[in-house]
């Protein structure tokens, strides 16, 4: 890696636990909980992949996204899902305070940490999408969200594409899609925390017909991503 990077890697929506507390909310919502309105499915996989290769930590939530929504401000709509939102407000809090702040503040932390020690932090957020939504199949393996505005952020993901695409030519990569990279979103509330020069920062989309098909693919899948990225952050020379 550049000496002047540091890099953070978070999951989002990691995993799909229900605390026992709030178990009756969800009775007979079992297979929901298992399908990526419960969590992404393979991101957590993915995400201890790229961070134990990089030798760095993993910052990643601990219960489900449909108790309360890492990857929303706490302004969202969606903070909270049909079955969370109908809880007490005193009990929200609670939420906030024991599931949703302290991911935030790691991350934050570690930044912060890093920005003391380096010139420059690449934040990488980690998510996986489903093939299909609405009768629509996603026409991409990999996409890599960014403000376009943020040129530091869009050259990294152009250089990160490359060196995808020089591992695997076979590969269907897309830029800002599924989801456009400045919907609101974890690394979209801290791009205003820190200046453009400083901060890179991005979200990865993984198909989940990876996770959820061969193997044997899924793990060349990672190992792609693994060593693409390592390449890009050795050879990734920003002008902001």
């Amino acid at each position: 890696m550049h000496t002047d990077f540091g890099l953070v890697l978070s999951c989002e929506h990691a995993r799909n636990r229900i605390p026992s507390e709030f178990l009756d909310l969800f009775k007979g919502s079992g297979e929901i909980l298992q399908t990526h309105r419960g969590y992404d499915p393979g991101a957590f996989k993915l995400a201890t992949t790229l961070a134990s290769g990089l030798n760095v930590p993993l910052f990643h939530t601990r219960v489900s996204r449909l108790l309360i929504e890492a990857n929303r401000s706490t302004h969202h709509p969606n903070l909270f899902s049909n079955w969370s939102k109908t809880l007490p407000q005193p009990i929200k809090n609670q939420i906030l305070l024991k599931y949703y702040i302290p991911f935030r503040a790691k991350v934050r932390n570690q930044i912060d940490t890093l920005l003391d020690q380096k010139q420059r932090v690449v934040h990488l957020s980690i998510h996986t999408f489903t093939p299909e939504l609405d009768g629509r199949v996603r026409n991409a393996d990999i996409g890599l969200l960014y403000d376009p505005k943020r040129k530091p952020d869009k050259d990294f993901c152009s250089h990160w594409r490359n060196m995808l695409l020089i591992s695997n030519p076979e590969l269907k990569i897309r830029m800002n899609y599924p989801y456009l990279g400045v919907a609101d979103s974890h690394v979209t509330y801290l791009r205003k925390e820190y200046p453009v020069d400083r901060y890179i920062s991005m979200e990865l989309e993984v198909n989940q017909k990876f996770p959820h098909g061969d193997q044997k693919e899924w793990k060349s899948l990672q190992s792609v991503l693994l060593k693409s990225l390592m390449e890009t952050l050795h050879s990734f020379a920003p002008l902001a």
